[in-house]
């Protein structure tokens, strides 16, 4: 039997290259008949960890409110463990090589069109500015994005449950006894390597191992504002961590900290049982600059678009500080709690 046929009867429909989106739709319901109706939907999940997050989270509510019968989600290969962490969301998923976005693709919003959810596409981004200008958290323009009242629910992942014995043993590592470190993050700016160390040295001085995650599996087929690797160096003094996507959640719940600069990594090991801390660069701003409401108001990283805790107020297992003076104080706190 075809591979892309067998793939399909599996629920993934791996395809090498997408012709126009009439002609993917053609194949698509040759193979799979069964979801061929009147109301299926076609959802793009793509860009970075946090935007695919965002999109993924929202899908159930998305299923339920516009009514969708049947539900497709398309994303590249290097986001498959996370799609599959909501799979209970949606009825069948397409892999391709590259994200699927562009204006070739948004074709509307309808069913059998391609929904792109993301500040790009809807009203030709002309909302952006509205959007940053009232500091709505990114979280909610997903919501917008994908056409949800704003208080539609997040659904929280069930990730792929992974065996990492091997790991815990070949770190020789304790249960809540060790951080790791996500310092290269895809799209946010990323920390100092001075200021990483600096991490490093807090951990180590609580008694606790600390480990650099240095695979990065989800980046290719997307284009990001970082250089990416595939493999990174550990931060000095640290060990490194190379593991899969889903063996890096389990690792989170088993280690007890993780310690991340704004990326969509950390954003997804909030739902694991891990104390997550996000390290923000420091700055204030009048909030004048943004609007006129906020005139006088004094504004930073911790009451902005880019704040996590805002983003999930009810995981209480979030932490957030700036850099600055007394960044030692803080991590010596946040590792000693």
């Amino acid at each position: 039997m075809h591979k892309s046929i067998k793939d399909l009867q599996q629920g993934r429909y791996q395809i090498k290259k997408l012709g126009p989106w009439q002609q993917f739709l053609q194949k698509f319901y040759t193979a799979r008949p069964e979801l061929n109706t009147s109301n299926t939907w076609f959802v793009s999940v793509y860009n970075g960890l946090g935007d695919a997050f965002f999109i993924l989270g929202f899908l159930k509510e998305f299923k339920r409110f516009h009514s969708v019968e049947k539900l497709v989600v398309i994303h590249r290969k290097g986001l498959s463990e996370l799609v599959m962490g909501f799979r209970q969301s949606f009825d069948a998923s397409v892999v391709v090589e590259t994200d699927l976005q562009g204006a070739q693709f948004n074709t509307g919003f309808n069913p059998n069109c391609l929904i792109l959810s993301s500040k790009t596409y809807l009203n030709q981004g002309d909302w952006v500015d509205m959007a940053l200008s009232n500091n709505i958290p990114i979280i909610d323009w997903y919501k917008y994005g994908l056409r949800l009242p704003m208080k539609s629910p997040f659904s929280p992942p069930s990730y792929p449950k992974v065996e990492v014995q091997h790991l815990i043993d070949k770190l020789s590592i304790e249960k809540g006894r060790a951080v790791v470190l996500l310092p290269y993050t895809n799209f946010g700016a990323r920390l100092s390597m001075e200021q990483w160390e600096l991490v490093a040295k807090s951990a180590s001085d609580q008694g606790l191992k600390v480990l650099t995650n240095c695979r990065n599996t989800s980046a290719a087929g997307s284009t990001y504002q970082q250089k990416i690797e595939n493999l990174y160096e550990a931060i000095p003094g640290t060990v490194q961590l190379d593991c899969s996507m889903s063996e890096f959640w389990e690792m989170a719940s088993f280690c007890g900290y993780i310690v991340s600069g704004v990326g969509g990594l950390i954003v997804t090991a909030v739902f694991t049982e891990a104390k997550c801390l996000v390290i923000h660069e420091d700055f204030e701003i009048n909030g004048g600059t943004l609007n006129s409401r906020f005139e006088g108001q004094s504004l930073g990283p911790l009451n902005t678009i880019d704040s996590v805790q805002s983003t999930f107020p009810y995981c209480k297992n979030i932490t957030e500080i700036t850099t600055g003076e007394k960044l030692k104080n803080k991590l010596d706190n946040f590792f000693s709690s």
